[in-house]
């Protein structure tokens, strides 16, 4: 809860979007993408939200993130996810 403590005693977001246009464009070594890493890294647990995607490639990064983090994901019904997990890797569910 330290992270917690920190965030109400200041006036800053509890959370704040990363300025990348999709999962997929982001690029090695971009500060959006390094930004994100490091934020990942140092979390000890956490849950993937995905919102609206645009294209498949953008929900298979998503679902990559999840699985390479071993992080539960809760997938907005625009997000394609489910759909892409039901119809094509059955494996994932």
């Amino acid at each position: 809860m330290q992270g917690m403590k920190q965030w109400l005693s200041s006036n800053a977001p509890y959370s704040s979007p990363i300025k990348q246009a999709s999962p997929s464009g982001m690029l090695a070594g971009s500060p959006g993408l390094t930004d994100l890493i490091a934020t990942l890294r140092s979390a000890e647990r956490g849950l993937l939200v995905v919102a609206e995607l645009t294209s498949p490639e953008d929900v298979m990064a998503a679902l990559n993130i999840s699985k390479a983090l071993g992080w539960p994901v809760v997938a907005d019904a625009l997000s394609g996810v489910l759909l892409l997990l039901m119809c094509c890797m059955p494996a994932y569910c």
